[in-house]
């Protein structure tokens, strides 16, 4: 009887934190955004705490269908405590899941049926570029402005799509599985924000776009703000993002190009399309 009062006595002076406990899990993190709790919250609950998370592809869907934000998501990936589905760290090409692990780029969902793929769109280096208003240029003595044009070989992309707006995913370093800077050949790309999409001009045999101008003043390499087509751009996983034109694409050739912004005097040789990478494409009328 002794040793029995004893033990009850041990128990019941046990911190009650102690007993109480346990790992969060992701039905817990369900259950804390239903509740109304805020995000900063959760995120530093999930990292003060000890957790077991189910991060696989089916249950990030699922979590994503509980209407738990992506940051919160990725913080139950980044925490050490995480369970993974081997399954889901097998790489893909043409999967048409987005969370599925892929090498770096950007693809195009073919289109949204189950039957849908996810296509890599495979990068096209502009040939050189050519120059435009050569002749008012040295009539007016350099007042006039003389364009430069980034060409692209071929009339067509090798991709054909059959959807006026259509998904993009961009895939940058994805937890660490990959290096960004083996295929984007620069550390600083990482955000659709570093692209411009724009429309291309079709000629005889080469599609081409303006990339800067050249007077007195200099050189201004760029694309013009009026040839850029906007689109959206929403983060659904550690490095992969969703992309979506902001307006109908019309028919016609197009294409990510690397390296958007308007610069101010430059050597010619820093001009956006310029042997950089272009992700073109063609967009088709709907059958």
């Amino acid at each position: 009887m002794k040793k029995a009062a004893l033990i009850f006595v041990m128990l019941i002076s046990l911190p009650v934190g102690s007993a109480l406990a346990e790992p969060l899990n992701n039905e817990n993190i369900i259950s804390l955004v239903r509740a109304g709790i805020g995000e900063d919250a959760i995120v530093a609950k999930i990292k003060a705490s000890e957790g077991q998370y189910e991060t696989s592809v089916k249950d990030l869907i699922h979590l994503k269908k509980a209407n738990v934000p992506s940051r919160i998501m990725t913080a139950m990936i980044e925490s050490p405590g995480k369970k993974t589905d081997a399954a889901s760290q097998s790489w893909s090409i043409d999967a048409r899941d987005p969370m599925v692990p892929r090498p770096p780029g950007v693809y195009v969902l073919t289109n949204r049926t189950l039957t849908a793929k996810m296509l890599p769109i495979i990068p096209t280096s502009s040939r050189h570029t050519k120059s435009g208003g050569f002749w008012s240029y040295a009539l007016t003595g350099g007042i006039a402005a003389m364009s430069f044009k980034a060409i692209v070989p071929g009339t067509h992309a090798r991709i054909e799509l059959r959807e006026l707006k259509p998904i993009f995913y961009f895939y940058f370093d994805q937890n660490g599985q990959s290096s960004s800077s083996s295929f984007w050949t620069s550390d600083s790309v990482n955000a659709p924000t570093d692209f411009a999409l724009i429309r291309f001009d079709v000629k005889n045999d080469h599609r081409e776009k303006k990339v800067g101008r050249y007077n007195i003043t200099g050189i201004k390499s760029g694309l013009a703000e009026k040839d850029k087509i906007p689109f959206t751009y929403s983060l659904i996983s550690p490095g992969v993002f969703e992309v979506i034109p902001v307006i109908d694409l019309v028919q016609g050739e197009y294409g990510f190009v690397l390296g958007s912004s308007q610069g101010g005097n430059m050597g010619i040789s820093n001009n956006v399309g310029l042997n950089n990478k272009i992700f073109d494409f063609s967009v088709k009328q709907p059958i």
